[in-house]
């Protein structure tokens, strides 16, 4: 039986209505958050390419393991400028928290493969297939992509200091801010903390994602938030994640098409 044809006058209101939803949606895409959650976003934006949804994730983490009393440190791997982090502890000062200790681990090279300490492997392309260099070609992600995207990324290669001077300016106690430079195979587990609360991986490649998740993941507890930055977009990333948690799936809410977060419900 064919479903009956809307009448012309009503298909075009409810076109009406639609796009109108769809652009108060736009404009007012953080109407749902608390005008502090919303300051978070606007201050870290110049020092991340995560988006604000993603920025409010985290905020929105950041409160859950405080009100259920998770304990552990904030833990993220590939820092870049520290925007992420950055969020993470403007929350926690909003909360009256400055007890928690933060680490961050990155290379401090910048990206593109001169900043990848490690050697690609077959996995480590895009969804696309480009691969870690050619992600960096003007032919190969689209020239308005790249003007957009890639001098943002490449033209500025923070160093430790720079990063470190952006979380204090927090106001967070300098003394629980740790910053750990080099490839996360010679730093982690050697400086990594006992107990971790929220653990947010962000290193794009393979070898990387699954050494942090073999040696980090386990010191998690129940309850604690893991995010996976690349998995949508980075193969690598992907497989490492599939390949650590074979057999024992855990469920990873969807983020947009990159990122995952889960909540860890039993031991590993």
């Amino acid at each position: 039986m064919s479903k009956p044809k809307m009448p012309a006058v009503a298909d075009y209101v409810t076109s009406r209505i639609v796009r109108r939803i769809r652009s108060l949606d736009s404009r007012h895409q953080f109407v749902d958050l608390d005008e502090s959650a919303q300051d978070i976003i606007r201050t870290v934006d110049p020092y991340t390419l995560t988006s604000g949804d993603r920025v409010a994730a985290l905020c929105t983490s950041v409160d859950y393991i405080v009100d259920h009393g998770i304990p552990g440190a904030f833990v993220e791997c590939g820092v870049w400028r520290g925007g992420s982090l950055m969020a993470i502890l403007l929350r926690l000062c909003q909360r009256g928290v400055t007890d928690r200790d933060v680490f961050g681990y990155d290379v401090w090279q910048g990206m593109g493969p001169s900043g990848f300490p490690y050697q690609p492997t077959d996995d480590d392309v895009l969804f696309n297939g480009a691969t870690v260099k050619s992600s960096m070609n003007p032919g190969r992600i689209g020239k308005a992509l790249y003007e957009q995207i890639v001098p943002r990324v490449t033209h500025f290669k923070p160093s430790r200091d720079d990063v470190f001077a952006l979380l204090t300016s927090t106001g967070y106690p300098p003394e629980r801010i740790h910053l750990v430079a080099g490839p996360v195979e010679d730093t982690i587990p050697a400086n990594a903390p006992e107990t971790i609360a929220l653990l947010r991986l962000d290193t794009d490649l393979y070898e990387s994602t699954r050494h942090e998740l073999e040696h980090l993941y386990p010191r998690v507890p129940v309850g604690g938030v893991l995010v996976i930055d690349d998995y949508g977009y980075w193969k690598g990333a992907r497989k490492a994640v599939d390949d650590y948690f074979d057999g024992h799936r855990i469920l990873l809410h969807r983020d947009g098409p990159s990122v995952r977060f889960a909540i860890k419900q039993q031991e590993r």
